[in-house]
Protein backbone atom coordinates (compact mmCIF):
# COMPACT_ATOMS: atom_id res chain seq x y z
CA UNK A 1 0.00 0.00 0.00
CA UNK A 2 1.18 3.45 -1.15
CA UNK A 3 0.42 6.86 -0.51
CA UNK A 4 -0.25 7.25 -4.27
CA UNK A 5 -2.44 4.26 -4.05
CA UNK A 6 -4.72 5.80 -1.11
CA UNK A 7 -5.13 8.90 -2.78
CA UNK A 8 -5.97 7.03 -5.95
CA UNK A 9 -8.62 5.21 -4.56
CA UNK A 10 -9.47 6.71 -1.57
CA UNK A 11 -10.23 10.39 -1.59
CA UNK A 12 -13.17 11.31 -3.43
CA UNK A 13 -13.16 14.89 -4.71
CA UNK A 14 -14.11 16.78 -7.59
CA UNK A 15 -17.03 18.64 -8.81
CA UNK A 16 -20.31 18.24 -7.23
CA UNK A 17 -21.59 15.36 -10.53
CA UNK A 18 -17.69 14.07 -10.27
CA UNK A 19 -18.27 13.40 -6.41
CA UNK A 20 -21.28 11.84 -7.06
CA UNK A 21 -20.31 9.13 -9.96
CA UNK A 22 -16.94 8.28 -7.70
CA UNK A 23 -19.01 7.35 -4.85
CA UNK A 24 -22.05 5.73 -6.80
CA UNK A 25 -19.32 3.82 -8.11
CA UNK A 26 -17.79 3.08 -5.20
CA UNK A 27 -21.17 1.85 -3.35
CA UNK A 28 -21.78 -0.57 -6.37
CA UNK A 29 -18.18 -1.83 -5.75
CA UNK A 30 -18.71 -2.45 -2.23
CA UNK A 31 -22.34 -2.49 -1.74
CA UNK A 32 -24.28 0.27 0.36
CA UNK A 33 -23.13 1.66 3.16
CA UNK A 34 -25.01 3.79 6.34
CA UNK A 35 -22.75 6.61 6.79
CA UNK A 36 -20.33 8.90 4.78
CA UNK A 37 -17.70 10.51 6.68
CA UNK A 38 -17.10 13.80 5.28
CA UNK A 39 -13.87 14.77 6.16
CA UNK A 40 -12.74 18.28 5.76
CA UNK A 41 -11.83 20.35 9.03
CA UNK A 42 -8.42 22.20 8.22
CA UNK A 43 -9.54 24.37 5.05
CA UNK A 44 -7.08 27.37 4.82
CA UNK A 45 -9.97 29.07 3.47
CA UNK A 46 -12.81 28.75 6.06
CA UNK A 47 -15.62 30.29 3.19
CA UNK A 48 -14.10 27.75 0.19
CA UNK A 49 -14.66 24.85 2.95
CA UNK A 50 -18.26 26.10 3.86
CA UNK A 51 -19.18 26.41 -0.16
CA UNK A 52 -17.81 22.51 -0.45
CA UNK A 53 -20.29 21.16 2.40
CA UNK A 54 -23.15 23.45 0.95
CA UNK A 55 -22.59 21.48 -2.15
CA UNK A 56 -22.02 18.13 -0.50
CA UNK A 57 -25.05 18.55 1.11
CA UNK A 58 -27.43 20.48 -1.48
CA UNK A 59 -25.77 18.93 -4.79
CA UNK A 60 -23.84 15.68 -3.79
CA UNK A 61 -26.24 13.81 -1.10
CA UNK A 62 -29.67 13.94 -2.76
CA UNK A 63 -28.14 12.66 -6.09
CA UNK A 64 -27.25 9.71 -4.22
CA UNK A 65 -30.00 9.13 -2.45
CA UNK A 66 -31.72 9.12 -5.34
CA UNK A 67 -29.33 6.36 -6.78
CA UNK A 68 -29.52 4.37 -3.63
CA UNK A 69 -33.23 4.18 -4.00
CA UNK A 70 -33.15 3.23 -7.32
CA UNK A 71 -30.52 0.32 -6.87
CA UNK A 72 -32.80 -0.88 -3.93
CA UNK A 73 -36.00 -0.78 -5.93
CA UNK A 74 -33.87 -2.84 -8.76
CA UNK A 75 -32.85 -5.22 -6.57
CA UNK A 76 -36.35 -6.05 -5.35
Amino acid sequence: MTLEIICDKLIIYGTPESVTDQLLAFQNEVGQFGTLLYAGKDWKDRELGRQSMILMAEKVMPRINAGTSKQSAAAE
